[in-house]
């Protein structure tokens, strides 16, 4: 594991020593910008759950032959604009526009008639781009896995109209549309806002290509506020824009615990044990009255817990199947290798606890460090033990809410006066 976050540091390192470089050639600077998340991590991420193949690689090479083949003939429409609008159409994204009433922009391609420009566009697109293989640091089958990231990036900057638009909310601003529509924000002097729903760690979320920041949690601010990228981002005290979170302090003294230990799926993949081995774990000491719910990640395969079901102390939830909200307030314990359902978790069940016995030497040592001091980590099956017979004291929820500043229920009235502010 510790290979895969040196790869990942290596990758940041060498694209933004590039930058660094290069920062007065506009085209190479923000090709190589749209991708750098992408080719840094991303790639590093499918590899390392092994869904790089000679097919993977083939079907990339298709796509790349087909975006250039209709380049001349698609152009870009956006919809929906407004004087404020959302970028994105992820789920927290459609709550987001219902709770405050802004519409999401509509991102599409079309179909169009040939254009001569858009020949020259794709011309200097494939000049740009040909020059990062020259770089001896930069691998060059990840270039090739990102190049339509960077197309998309060119085509996006290059024709997208954002005419009417004052201001552009983003969660997402690390995919290389979305760059190309900040770009185009910045360089028209649209103002750009930064959301954050969920909680991050400190190697993947670095920069913000915003100029706001209205952070969720103080723990947030601390990440993004390491970064050189961020120097000129202002930052706002916000709280969490999903809309999960509304009923958490209403809801809290109204359901009666139950003997229920909630384990949170995720990308277990990139830790030395994985989700399974941490299941075998907590059966181990499991005690008799107890139930373990295990709530599937949307990203994860419902199969692999099949051979659990005829465990009569076990119950395998797909992630429709019940809210996380109502299985935590039936929980007396939540636990989780590394997700932030854990944190979100713990403002209801101070039981709430990431488990990882070899949290020292993976990816995300310097974040398990980081919230160890108020969140805590289970890391030998002795303390497993100690848990689940509640022979361990948790670190109190005082301490938590001091370090973490998870704000509650009052935050999408906050936005909204922020935003209108803004524009006043």
């Amino acid at each position: 594991m510790t290979n895969f976050s040196e790869r990942v540091k290596k990758n940041f390192h060498d694209i933004d020593g590039f930058l660094e470089k290069k920062t007065t050639n506009f085209n190479l600077y923000w090709l190589l910008f749209s991708i750098r998340t992408h080719y840094s991590v991303i790639d590093e991420l499918n590899i390392q759950k092994g869904e790089v193949s000679l097919s993977y690689e083939f079907k990339n090479l298709i796509r790349i032959f087909y975006l250039v083949l209709i380049y001349p003939i698609t152009t870009i429409a956006i919809g929906a604009k407004e004087n404020i609008s959302i970028l994105g159409q992820w789920r927290f994204d459609r709550e987001l526009s219902k709770a405050v009433n802004i519409p999401q922009l509509e991102l599409k391609r079309e179909w169009s008639f040939l254009k001569l420009n858009r020949i020259k566009h794709l011309f200097y697109f494939i000049v740009y781009f040909s020059q990062f293989f020259r770089e001896k640091k930069f691998d060059k089958r990840k270039l090739l896995r990102n190049f339509c990231n960077a197309l998309y990036f060119w085509k996006y900057y290059n024709e997208a109209d954002l005419s009417g638009i004052k201001l552009i909310i983003v969660e997402d601003d690390l995919n290389s549309v979305h760059v190309a529509i900040l770009l185009r924000s910045m360089q028209e002097s649209i103002i750009r806002v930064k959301t954050e729903y969920t909680h991050i760690d400190s190697l993947l979320h670095n920069n913000v290509f915003a100029d706001y920041y209205f952070y969720p949690t103080t723990y947030n601010k601390i990440i993004r506020d390491k970064s050189n990228y961020n120097e000129n981002v202002k930052y706002i005290k916000g709280g969490y824009l999903n809309a999960a979170y509304l009923g958490y302090p209403r809801d809290i003294n109204k359901v009666e615990k139950q003997n229920i230990v909630t384990y949170f799926t995720g990308h277990s993949n990139l830790f030395a044990q994985d989700d399974t081995f941490y299941i075998a774990e907590i059966l181990t000491f499991l005690p008799s009255k107890f139930e373990l719910v295990i709530k599937v990640h949307p990203y994860d395969k419902i199969e692999k817990y099949e051979y659990l079901k005829t465990n009569p102390q076990v119950r395998v939830c797909h992630f429709s199947d019940i809210s996380n909200l109502d299985l935590i307030l039936k929980s007396k314990f939540c636990i989780s290798i590394f997700s932030g359902m854990s944190l979100d978790a713990k403002v209801l069940c101070n039981n709430s606890y990431f488990i990882n016995y070899t949290w020292k030497d993976s990816y995300f040592a310097e974040d398990y460090r980081s919230l160890n001091l108020f969140f805590d980590t289970i890391s030998s099956s002795e303390m497993l033990s100690d848990v689940l017979s509640n022979k361990f004291q948790a670190k109190p929820l005082d301490l938590f809410n001091a370090n973490f500043n998870m704000t509650y229920p009052d935050t999408f009235t906050v936005f909204d006066t922020f935003i209108k502010n803004l524009i006043k």
